[in-house]
């Protein structure tokens, strides 16, 4: 079983330290990781990250749900890693993903500013929903 959070976690940071490092073995395990989440990862549907467990022998992915977070670090990642090993693959993969984000209507309200997570009143700028149109 697979756990998305862990996972995506693992790519980026493998990502960072490949770059800053340029070890191959690191760059290895980036490029591992970076597979197994477009291969499990990512919604067939709408190129989305998902947080759930996946069941790799069988492709289930229990209580899948889109994420917002995950798919930010996934198009992160995937780009520190085009970079790193000038492979165009995964800076189009970046861009397809970065493209349903954006086209991706459940995440944000009329404004373009992300409410996931924000809580209370969606009208209102919270805190956490002024945080997250900026951190995103």
């Amino acid at each position: 079983m697979i756990n998305s959070r862990r996972t995506v976690l693992f790519m980026l940071l493998s990502c960072y330290l490949a770059e800053i490092t340029g070890e191959d073995r690191i760059k290895t395990l980036a490029l591992y990781a970076a597979r197994c989440v477009a291969t499990w990862m990512l919604d067939s549907s709408t190129s989305l990250a998902v947080d759930c467990l996946i069941h790799v022998a069988n492709n289930n992915k229990q209580n899948a749900v889109l994420s917002c977070h995950l798919t930010g670090m996934v198009i992160e990642a995937f780009t520190v890693l085009a970079g790193v090993t000038k492979d165009d693959t995964w800076r189009n993969k970046a861009i397809e993903v970065a493209d349903a984000a954006m086209k991706y209507t459940g995440w944000h309200g009329a404004d373009g500013v992300l409410n996931v997570g924000s809580g209370g009143d969606q009208a209102e700028y919270s805190d956490i929903k002024a945080w997250r149109g900026v951190a995103y």
